[in-house]
């Protein structure tokens, strides 16, 4: 069976030669010597043969496909080798050591000797070889420069935490602590001068850090704005460190319920920016372009490697402009039955139901999760009506348009607002792009009242 298992495969080594170029015969084959037919390798060696037209070409794959065959190998040779240290003690070693180990080891190989070569016809044949003990070494001094590299940057972590730069020291206590926890044990064993190992060390570093900062948000917050405006009055969040301002403390500002612009000191706008502390620890933005409805707009103030607990939230709700005609009553919109902010699945489809308290022109919009603001139909209520894509009934003292509304998310998963506008006369919106003033210049010559709800379309799992 073995010889077998050893004829197909020299058999397929020599299918590899002939789709590289080279031809060799089945009896020349058999003539080749058993490094190159079998891969033989001594056990305290990796090897690896290569073929090509030239000598020069034959070694360098020998020498590539020996790099490789390490790197195939290499989850097995830490393993084998923290076994050997650890006295046969299994120890989880993480993958993220692995791929560096593998990484660094291939990079600093000595150079790779070419033990034997032969050529056939115009084929050439090389071996490289290399002693596995190499490759422990080198193992063994990426496991040491992890340790190095943990010490060193706690030390620096150290000194941006005595210059106030809380931000960079975190960061480095969090790059060590990573190093701490990828690398097999018995490298992150050293006792600090604190008497314990480095892992309880860097988290208690972390820890007193997040305990000492205070974040607040203590301005401008639980404001009502209106859609299309700006908010009146600009949010600012602060932060102490050990009760005291601090100064250059960055901050990722971002919405997380509607949308709409911000804008930061130095003049940047999206629905995302950076801002940081002054002198007196106070970061301030503003809310330019208010581009939902809702009465949650929800904005978060977040730093990098600070928890949950340490953010600031801002809330704010936003309403569309009201009509001054006294004449008309307000549109009520239900979907599924309800007229409250609901959640539903993407690609679900909801029952609409639009209540009116007379004959009238209705007029549907939508805002979406982007803010995009478009406009869907328009429809004539004066008598009970049904059509492929509503129906219009008598319901009581009410007219009710009822229709089914797919939720296409098509500008992203987030906040969504169907409006209703009613006008006495008829009436087309005019434009592909309206703005929120630009409606309200085309109505101002119109009895008109509008109505809204929101909903939130959720990403599907």
């Amino acid at each position: 069976m073995d010889q077998l298992f050893q004829r197909g495969l020299a058999i397929a080594f020599f299918v590899f030669f002939l789709a590289c170029g080279g031809y060799i015969s089945a009896r020349d084959a058999d003539e080749l010597p058993e490094w190159v037919k079998n891969r033989t390798c001594p056990p305290t060696d990796y090897c690896g043969v290569g073929s090509g037209q030239n000598l020069e070409a034959a070694e360098q794959v020998a020498r590539a496909n020996l790099i490789k065959g390490i790197e195939v190998k290499i989850e097995s040779i830490v393993h084998s080798y923290i076994d050997r240290k650890q006295n046969g003690k299994n120890e989880e070693i993480t993958s993220e050591f692995i791929a560096e180990s593998s990484s660094y080891a291939t990079q600093n190989l000595p150079d790779i000797q070419i033990v034997k070569t032969h050529n056939k016809g115009n084929q050439f044949f090389a071996q490289a070889q290399l002693r596995r003990a190499v490759v422990d070494s080198l193992i063994e001094e990426k496991g040491q420069q992890s340790r190095r590299d943990v010490e060193n940057r706690v030390r620096y972590g150290d000194d941006q935490l005595n210059s106030k730069h809380i931000i960079s020291a975190l960061e480095e206590y969090g790059k060590a602590l990573n190093t701490v926890r990828t690398a097999p044990r018995r490298y992150m064993v050293t006792k600090h001068e604190e008497g314990h190992s480095w892992p309880i060390v860097i988290e208690r570093k972390i820890t007193k850090i997040k305990n000492d900062l205070e974040v607040k948000a203590i301005h401008g917050n639980e404001q009502d704005g209106t859609y299309g405006d700006s908010l009146a009055d600009s949010l600012v969040v602060q932060v102490h460190y050990q009760g005291n301002p601090l100064d250059s403390f960055p901050f990722w500002v971002t919405y997380k319920h509607g949308t709409g612009q911000l804008m930061n000191p130095s003049g940047e706008k999206g629905q995302e920016v950076s801002v940081s502390t002054n002198e007196n620890g106070q970061a301030i933005f503003w809310v330019k372009t208010i581009k939902s409805l809702s009465r949650e707009n929800h904005i978060r103030v977040t730093a990098k490697d600070l928890p949950i607990s340490k953010r600031a939230d801002f809330h704010y709700g936003s309403l569309f402009s009201t009509s001054h005609s006294m004449r008309m009553q307000r549109p009520v919109i239900y979907l599924n039955g309800s007229a409250d902010e609901q959640g539903f699945a993407e690609n679900s489809v909801i029952k609409v139901e639009v209540f009116v308290q007379e004959q009238c022109y209705l007029h549907l919009f939508e805002i979406l999760a982007d803010g995009h603001f478009g406009y869907i139909q328009s429809v004539q209520i004066e008598d009970k009506h049904q059509d492929v894509k509503w129906r219009i009934l008598r319901i009581e003292s009410h007219w009710v348009l009822q229709a089914e509304l797919p939720l296409r998310a098509t500008r992203g998963p987030g906040l969504e607002t169907l409006l209703a506008i009613t006008t006495q006369q008829k009436w087309i919106p005019i434009g592909e792009k309206l703005t929120r003033k630009g409606l309200i210049r085309e109505l101002s010559s119109h009895e008109w009242q509008v109505g809204w709800t929101s909903y939130v379309v959720e990403k599907n799992q």
